[in-house]
């Protein structure tokens, strides 16, 4: 007698390998003993169910780099100038480091 066919949402169409090194391979098998599960289900599992945090890079173009180049220019020369005349940085100065700041914030890594 032939055994009953699965639905398609639990029947398993697609395969996934993975390489890995004798000690990761022994880890795999230990674990996998432990929890009374054969080395492949274990993996599946545990694939599954663990949490893995995702590291997303932002990059930067060409020209916002360019752009980024300049701002600290400016700025630099900006913060000479107060420095020689000994003076505080006007209100808009204020601002508009402020904003830069927060463009900081937003667009560049942590």
């Amino acid at each position: 007698m032939a055994r009953p066919k699965k639905n398609t949402d639990e029947r398993r169409d697609f395969s996934v390998a993975f390489r890995c090194t004798n000690s990761e391979y022994e880890k795999l098998s230990q674990r996998a003993m432990k929890a009374k599960m054969p080395v492949n289900s274990y993996a599946r599992k545990a694939s599954l169910l663990s949490k893995i945090r995702v590291v997303q890079e932002q990059t930067l173009d060409f020209s916002t780099r360019q752009e980024l180049s300049a701002i600290g220019n400016n700025l630099n020369q900006i913060a000479h100038a107060l420095n020689a005349r000994k003076s505080h940085a006007p209100g808009e100065l204020e601002k508009a480091l402020s904003r830069l700041n927060h463009f900081f914030d937003e667009v560049l890594p942590k």
